[in-house]
């Protein structure tokens, strides 16, 4: 207007939150997969030996309560996934903000009825992607996580009174797949919702 640009503050919504949520678990999931590989690089309660061992070494599965992913390699390779799913999804924060706040087509199903048809699909697809996390991991990497986590509060002099213990395999399974299901109906239940309903509408204008 009169050669200025003209900015209006955008509000958040709750896809916002729901977004921003995601982005804070994906890169404190980054940084501390890289700090847990710096810390216990050589050797770790779970696995003292680990200078033996090398830079790489095979999982020891249940012979040692479930050791796989711990080797400094497996923490390169995490790493890089981590911050795969990173950037993901700020490309896809990115794409769904300059479709609904630049682009004006969004918007407009957030503030329909449809909007609640949205929201759980988005919402759904974390739950889905969480468990991975659970499905594709041993014990020993969330346990040297956990300590990784008790090491920088105690660092911090805010250590909880209680000390936390990772999964086994054998729970992570059912919790992981518990994930998978919820998360799946949930995706496939918000298509479905949003499907019905617009097809409800188009039958009641012919």
């Amino acid at each position: 207007m009169g050669g200025k640009v003209a900015l209006l503050p955008i509000p958040l919504g709750t896809a916002d939150f729901l977004v921003h949520h995601i982005h804070a678990f994906t890169i404190h999931m980054t940084v501390l997969i890289l700090l847990k590989g710096v810390l216990f690089a050589r050797s770790s309660r779970l696995i003292p030996d680990k200078v033996n061992l090398g830079f790489r070494f095979p999982c020891n599965g249940l012979g040692r309560g479930g050791t796989c992913q711990v080797s400094a390699w497996d923490h390169v390779l995490l790493g890089l996934f981590w911050m795969y799913n990173s950037i993901s999804v700020v490309i896809f924060h990115f794409n769904w903000k300059m479709q609904s706040d630049v682009w004006g087509s969004v918007i407009q199903s957030y503030g329909s009825s449809l909007s609640t048809c949205g929201l759980f699909f988005l919402g759904a697809h974390f739950v889905w992607a969480f468990s991975l996390v659970f499905l594709f991991s041993g014990r020993g990497y969330w346990q040297e996580l956990i300590e990784s986590i008790v090491w920088a509060h105690n660092k911090l002099k805010v250590a909880p009174a209680t000390q936390p213990r990772a999964l086994s395999i054998i729970q992570g399974r059912p919790v992981g797949v518990a994930h998978y299901l919820s998360g799946w109906n949930c995706h496939n239940m918000g298509i479905l919702l949003s499907k019905n309903y617009c097809s409800r509408i188009m039958a009641r204008r012919i």
